[in-house]
């Protein structure tokens, strides 16, 4: 069940399709070579051989690669494939390789993973996540909660589309019994593709990533799921907090659905209008506590679950208070050690931002060296004086004046 992380010689037409697809340019045949670590001697050699055909020559080139034909080449891999073409700018082909490594990673996955039975919790997840579609849901659910021919589809194609949903799936399929073995293995190869492909490193080969995963039994896996240490990858803690928050809502909803009878539905709608009046039009059209409760998270962001917590307490869902705390714990964690720098530009909420302000401030430090919680009150005050929510933050930077700042891309609820 490894999944083969190198490449040999048997890949080299399919590489050298990708490459013709995406038009890449044969004359940088040369500094593709220099890129993946062959030495100049090997290339000049193939430079004399062929002279002239540069589509020969970037076949040849490709071919002493894979064939590991200089000591210090660096390793036949997807990942080291596509960190040489950004590093001659091109882009599309890159990104077209990563897609390509990817999909093969789920591909190896495939025959262990059609037919499995997950769980309720799982397979709701799997639409909350956007890997599968309403439709698809309602028939995994008929199906006996078993993964459909259909669903694997969406799967694939999610997971083509954005490589990051792979570790949602994994992260998914740990919480059924049935397939914590599977998702073990897939979150091992996961931490070895996909963080290696978002390495930054100014070596191809060069493992920027550090993880320790716990492997769980069935018996653990309702207590407690994983453990991972990534030294690196400020990008990835983000979204692995935006997951955090997804599942706490997600939980939350569940517990408010059962509180909530459909008889309460109205009083329910009453209570958050004269809470929140700026939702009143989009909580007229909620036909059910699911809705009005997706309506609420408008609200909410990564980093605010204030609304929640007044659902919570208006209707004392006892069972929901661990759930908060837990959050909170994770969210000053979060806060704490994150660095500002890498939540600039990441949408905070989902708001459109059609009906947001921006609001500027210059300061004299530079906010991309400090942390989160270092602007987390200057944000609260801000928020507080417009009445509104932080949407995103962007940054701000005049290297003629030299000033630093932030831009806040407010949502107002006046």
């Amino acid at each position: 069940y490894v999944f083969a992380l190198s490449l040999d010689i048997s890949k080299l037409n399919e590489i050298i399709e990708i490459l013709e697809q995406y038009n890449f340019p044969e004359a940088k045949w040369f500094k593709f070579g220099l890129k993946l670590g062959l030495l100049y001697p090997t290339l000049e050699a193939i430079d004399a051989n062929h002279r002239g055909n540069t589509s020969r020559c970037l076949m040849e080139c490709l071919s002493k690669w894979l064939s590991k034909a200089d000591e210090n080449v660096h390793p036949p891999t997807w990942k080291t494939l596509a960190s040489a073409l950004r590093k001659l700018e091109a882009k599309a082909v890159a990104e077209n390789i990563e897609k390509t490594m990817v999909s093969q990673l789920l591909q190896h996955y495939s025959s262990r993973i059609s037919g499995a039975t997950l769980s309720e919790e799982s397979v709701d997840l799997l639409h909350t996540e956007g890997l599968i579609s309403e439709e698809t849901l309602r028939e995994v659910k008929g199906c006996g909660y078993t993964l459909t021919d259909d669903a694997m589809r969406e799967i694939y194609t999610a997971v083509a589309y954005d490589h990051n949903k792979l570790k949602s799936f994994a992260s998914i399929l740990l919480r059924s019994t049935g397939t914590v073995s599977i998702a073990n293995d897939l979150m091992r190869d996961c931490v070895d593709v996909i963080e290696a492909e978002n390495s930054t490193g100014d070596s191809c080969d060069a493992h920027n990533v550090s993880s320790i995963i716990t492997p769980i039994s069935v018996e653990e896996s309702s207590v407690r799921v994983t453990e991972f240490e990534f030294q690196i990858s400020e990008y990835y803690n983000f979204d692995e907090m935006r997951g955090e928050f997804g599942t706490f809502y997600f939980k939350v909803t569940r517990l408010v659905s059962h509180t909530v009878r459909v008889n309460q539905l109205e009083d329910f709608i009453e209570f958050l209008d004269d809470c929140y009046p700026e939702l009143g039009p989009n909580l007229t059209s909620a036909a059910t506590v699911k809705e009005v409760m997706k309506v609420i998270k408008t609200k909410c962001n990564v980093i605010n679950i204030s609304p929640v917590k007044e659902v919570v307490s208006f209707y004392s869902i006892t069972e929901a208070n661990p759930l908060i705390s837990e959050y909170k714990a994770k969210l000053d964690k979060f806060c704490d050690t994150f660095k500002l720098q890498f939540l600039l530009d990441k949408k905070l909420s989902e708001s459109d931002f059609l009906i947001c302000e921006t609001i500027e401030f210059v300061l004299d430090w530079d906010p991309a060296e400090h942390l989160l919680n270092d602007i987390r009150r200057l944000m609260e005050k801000e928020i507080e004086m417009c009445e509104g929510e932080v949407i995103k933050l962007n940054p701000y930077h005049n290297d003629k004046e030299s000033m630093r700042g932030i831009i806040l891309i407010i949502k107002s609820n006046q």
